[in-house]
């Protein structure tokens, strides 16, 4: 999206009017100091809040699933189905005995129902402090993460792709940075791929390293990933990682990583390694690792 067409979406979703909400008390409150200190002076609850941000462009409609599962629309009265997807998402917090307990992400297109509690809409959040309240949140909360991280990967913005970096190389937890590099590897934002590159480089854990390698074969330059695969079989300490290395190769794109495995299969020094490059090249289905399997048994 063209610079100045995104400053002109953060701008209307910075001004655009609340959702359509229904059955439910509504409140609306200007944005002041920080999420957590706002959303704090709301009250014990259990009550429900909200606010926008620009969202990604591309994603698909999110109104078409209730809250119990069934798939049927809910857009607000007088909205169209947006072929080109929505350009505002809506993040919305059940608050109850002080603490948020639940999150959803939807559109600001979409009817909500309030449940008859209060609702809270809190006006013109900056992007910043959404995506550090959104990061901070991650990094504090012990079980379902997910929730957390997938609302960065929607925000538009610098500030939203700064913060899902940062947890990637320095979240908390295993499954917060792999969460991160899995969002990271299907973002435009610039510099996406580096951060996953460094991840799968220099992060502590093999599962991160592993998982990062795994994207790698998938989302990078072919001839990139390759190299970044080669360096990952030679180099790192982890013989977990290694084997994922070599089983990343097959899903190189174009089957550009096959050479390579057949390379390995005849030539790499180490048993386990070269036992991993023979089974990768037999689920790959490629014809040129048929032809290799041909000559092996003919020899």
């Amino acid at each position: 999206m063209r610079p100045a067409l995104l400053m002109l979406v953060a701008i209307c979703a910075t001004a655009a009017d609340k959702p359509q909400i229904e059955n439910a008390k509504v409140e609306t409150h200007a944005f002041s100091g920080s999420l957590a200190a706002q959303l704090k002076g709301l009250g014990g609850g259990p009550l429900w809040a909200g606010y926008a941000e620009p969202m990604v462009p591309g994603r698909g409609d999110m109104c078409w699933q209730d809250g119990n599962g069934d798939w049927e629309p809910h857009h607000a009265d007088g909205v169209p189905v947006r072929l080109e997807g929505p350009t505002t998402m809506v993040v919305l917090l059940r608050v109850e005995n002080g603490s948020v307990e639940r999150l959803k992400v939807t559109s600001a297109d979409c009817r909500l129902d309030g449940g008859g509690l209060p609702f809270h809409w809190i006006d013109n959040v900056p992007a910043s402090a959404s995506a550090e309240w959104l990061g901070s949140q991650a990094n504090a909360t012990t079980g379902q993460t997910d929730r957390w991280v997938y609302p960065l990967s929607l925000q538009a913005g610098s500030e939203a792709a700064r913060e899902l970096k940062s947890l990637a190389t320095a979240g908390k937890t295993e499954h917060i940075r792999q969460q991160a590099v899995l969002f990271l590897s299907s973002s435009k934002a610039p510099g996406s791929m580096d951060t996953v590159l460094e991840v799968a480089r220099k992060d502590a854990s093999p599962k991160v390293r592993g998982r990062a390698l795994f994207w790698i074969a998938r989302k990078v330059d072919p001839a990139r990933a390759e190299s970044e695969l080669r360096r990952a079989i030679k180099e790192d300490a982890e013989k977990s990682v290694r084997d994922q290395a070599v089983s990343a190769l097959r899903d190189i794109p174009e089957g550009r990583g096959i050479p390579a495995l057949i390379e390995m299969a005849r030539r790499e020094p180490d048993a386990t390694l070269r036992k991993r490059a023979m089974t990768a090249l037999e689920q790959s289905k490629d014809p040129r690792a048929l032809e290799f399997f041909a000559e092996v048994l003919k020899n």
